[in-house]
């Protein structure tokens, strides 16, 4: 085999790879539950970290953070994990639950983070995070919705 068509060869197997890799990197994306290799629990998705009274600015970052990542799903009051917990599904779900757990409490205050990292699920966390909080911004959305 000459040199020029070993190279060709090469790179002709390197763009079958990326395309594959493409595609299912793609259709793994549209999975809620699916973890790129690159998210850890540990990572700041927001600059800008919750403290007592900022939740309205906070949880519309988080939120904006948390749609570019395909996870808004598990902060659905709606959404509810897989009732079969040996299941693939459940552990797949159960994997992504606590990487946005994860994230959330990275993105509070340490105080907040240690009174809410008991919290059993990301629904959870973020509905009485809202409940707490959320009341707390109803002047600050009046001043907003008053400009």
């Amino acid at each position: 085999m000459s040199t020029s068509s070993f190279e060709e060869q090469i790179s002709n197997d390197k763009e079958v790879r990326f395309e594959n890799f493409s595609s299912l990197d793609l259709n793994d994306r549209k999975d809620p539950y699916y973890i790129h290799p690159s998210e850890n629990p540990g990572a700041q998705l927001v600059t800008n970290l919750l403290i007592e009274n900022n939740y309205l600015v906070w949880s519309r970052s988080m939120w904006i953070a948390l749609k570019a990542k395909n996870k808004l799903k598990l902060i659905d009051a709606l959404c509810e994990p897989p009732q079969d917990v040996t299941s693939n599904e459940y552990m797949s779900w159960s994997d992504a639950d606590s990487l946005v757990v994860g994230w959330i409490t990275h993105a509070m205050t340490k105080e907040l983070a240690e009174a809410y990292i008991f919290t059993p699920t990301t629904k959870d966390l973020w509905r009485d995070l809202k409940e707490k909080y959320g009341d707390a911004d109803r002047p600050q959305i009046f001043n907003l919705t008053r400009k």
